[in-house]
């Protein structure tokens, strides 16, 4: 099975993305923090992520997702993966278990998509403190995932054909060559 992940700053479009890539039948993995945020919020908490350990809950639902996949699948599309949680952890001064780390370990992806900011999408509707911290969150992925030695395709600004476009022309380029 191939594993691909879309990450980048916040605001950038990999929800969309992901989103888009369902809707054309593809097998995907959602966000973990968006659907806490999402719950937590629901619940009357506003501000879930100012919790301490709230990174650790995020990260064992990611995990709990992953290991659910359908091994079954030819691929699957992942909106962030279990590393980007460790980048958050760290950014937002979060600890994560000793038993969490030794779990990360035995994921692994094919491709990272690493979707660039566009002012002319989402960011574009953010204040600049919301826009330097997708920068900031932007770089330190980048540098996270080259350190890892995984792939990293990145996906230009554009309208949101163009960048699916890209992704599957490159998915369809990877497969081909390590079937």
């Amino acid at each position: 099975m191939f594993k691909y992940v879309l990450t980048g700053g916040n605001g950038v479009g990999k929800t969309s993305l992901i989103l888009a890539l369902q809707l054309a039948g593809y097998e995907i993995i959602r966000e973990s923090a968006s659907d806490f945020l999402y719950v937590e919020r629901a619940k009357g908490n506003l501000f879930p992520l100012d919790s301490s350990g709230a990174e650790e809950i995020i990260l064992n639902i990611q995990i709990r997702r992953e290991l659910n996949i359908d091994p079954s699948r030819d691929r699957v599309f992942l909106d962030r993966c279990i590393h980007d949680h460790f980048v958050y952890a760290n950014i937002l001064k979060q600890d994560i278990s000793t038993k969490a780390i030794d779990q990360s370990k035995n994921f692994s992806y094919d491709i990272i998509f690493f979707i660039e900011l566009s002012f002319e999408y989402g960011i574009g509707n953010c204040t600049q403190r919301e826009v330097k911290y997708s920068e900031k969150l932007a770089y330190e992925l980048e540098l996270y995932y080259k350190k890892l030695g995984i792939t990293i395709i990145k996906i230009p600004p554009g309208s949101i054909e163009s960048r699916l476009n890209k992704i599957l022309l490159e998915v369809k380029k990877y497969e081909e060559y390590n079937k």
